[in-house]
């Protein structure tokens, strides 16, 4: 019920946005890779993750993980309502910038997942992530990993759909034709 318009789906876009906070991905490399050194009087901060121990239990992880599945289930709640909404002539470039948009934060966050979680990026049968294609509100639903060719054929799939229907700049701020064909490449 909480989009009823065009403008309810730009809203709505607004919060997938939100969760594309890159903190804690920044935190992760700059303790996971050469970046920082533990100091000398260093009272335990990231021990684990300089010492190459990754598990779920680490804050960096967590956060990567829920801020993309974040953006991924508020993009699936966009695209869904969006074939449901009654007013799609209110403003059809906006509709369609929103619609492609929302295609494109979801190919991208899917697109982390596998480049954070995958056990193998050259293997297409490889596990990766979750695939999530429509909206789910169980945050405790049990969801078997997907493979990387899954991956790749769905986040192509987001891609080609938000490529046709992104406007050509949406500003510095917002998702547009150039960043689609970076994440292409």
């Amino acid at each position: 019920n909480a989009f009823q318009s065009v403008a309810d789906l730009n809203s709505g876009l607004l919060g997938a946005y939100n969760f594309l906070d890159t903190t804690a991905e920044i935190g992760f490399t700059a303790a996971f890779t050469d970046e920082t050194f533990r100091g000398r009087d260093n009272g335990g901060q990231n021990n684990a993750l300089q010492n190459l121990n990754v598990n779920t239990g680490d804050g960096y992880v967590f956060s990567i993980w829920a801020n993309y599945y974040g953006a991924i289930n508020m993009s699936n709640r966009i695209i869904a309502a969006a074939t449901t909404l009654i007013d799609r002539d209110e403003d059809p470039a906006l509709y369609d910038n929103v619609l492609g948009q929302a295609y494109a934060i979801r190919a991208y966050s899917h697109f982390q997942i596998l480049a954070y979680f995958s056990t193998d990026y050259t293997d297409s049968d490889a596990l990766a992530g979750l695939l999530l294609l429509e909206p789910t509100s169980d945050i405790f639903a049990s969801t078997a990993r997907s493979t990387n060719a899954d991956f790749y054929a769905a986040i192509e799939a987001d891609l080609d759909s938000a490529e046709d229907l992104v406007a050509a700049s949406n500003g510095p701020k917002f998702i547009g034709q150039d960043f689609i064909k970076a994440v292409k490449a």
